[in-house]
């Protein structure tokens, strides 16, 4: 069944048919598995986030932009449309400048030489009530085989929680294929180099992200989540 997803920016709320969902991001926080930053001061904590949603913008109008191209009957020759992002990006905050080549250098690389088909969408897994949005889906070549490929964007450093966090969105994307979904982070590089790309394939993320969805009921029953952006 399909499920009109909505999401209310200014409180960062899913809800579908009026009832408000938990995300991915928010059920793993409620139950700890999520990225520590013990140490990191609350104005530098909204830094970060502040950059991470600038860097997510940009990539999905760098994304949709090439996926709509892509379609058209005529689209523009390689070089002008390399031109036409290398402006785009020139026009961005310095600070994400350097994420944004980087990505570029994900998208137009030859090692898994990426097919980018949606960008930034809502998902909704009915049998665990929770909603989050997918960065990236895309086909990709590995392992000497073309997958499709779920795929979300890192500022910072690898964290051992993303293969829970990517367990979640494919779960939600499909339940019938999650578990033949590649999924992938792509850790971007905030001086322009190449992109540090880390698969996850471990069968048991799922049955821990489940788990993480039922505790985080439970607390929540309890009255023990402390409600947070998604």
């Amino acid at each position: 069944m399909m499920h009109a997803i909505n999401f209310d920016v200014e409180k960062h709320e899913y809800s579908i048919n009026g009832q408000v969902k938990p995300s991915v991001t928010q059920i793993l926080r409620g139950v700890n598995l999520s990225p520590r930053f013990d140490g990191v001061s609350d104005v530098d904590m909204t830094w970060y986030m502040d950059r991470g949603t600038m860097v997510h913008k940009a990539m999905h109008h760098i994304c949709d932009w090439t996926v709509k191209e892509a379609n058209k009957d005529n689209p523009m020759p390689g070089d002008k449309a390399g031109k036409f992002l290398h402006d785009y990006i020139q026009l961005q905050d310095d600070i994400i400048k350097g994420y944004l080549i980087s990505g570029m250098h994900f998208l137009g690389g030859t090692l898994l030489s990426p097919v980018p088909f949606i960008t930034e969408l809502p998902v909704y897994c009915e049998s665990q009530d929770y909603c989050g949005t997918i960065d990236l889906i895309a086909t990709v070549e590995f392992e000497g085989e073309r997958h499709e490929a779920i795929i979300d964007w890192k500022c910072g450093q690898p964290q051992q929680t993303t293969a829970f966090q990517l367990a979640g969105y494919a779960l939600a994307y499909s339940k019938d294929k999650h578990r033949d979904l590649l999924r992938l982070a792509v850790h971007l590089d905030k001086k322009g180099g190449e992109p540090r790309i880390l698969p996850y394939r471990q069968q048991g993320d799922f049955q821990v992200f489940k788990s993480a969805r039922y505790l985080y009921s439970k607390l929540d029953e309890l009255n023990l989540i402390k409600k947070e952006k998604s």
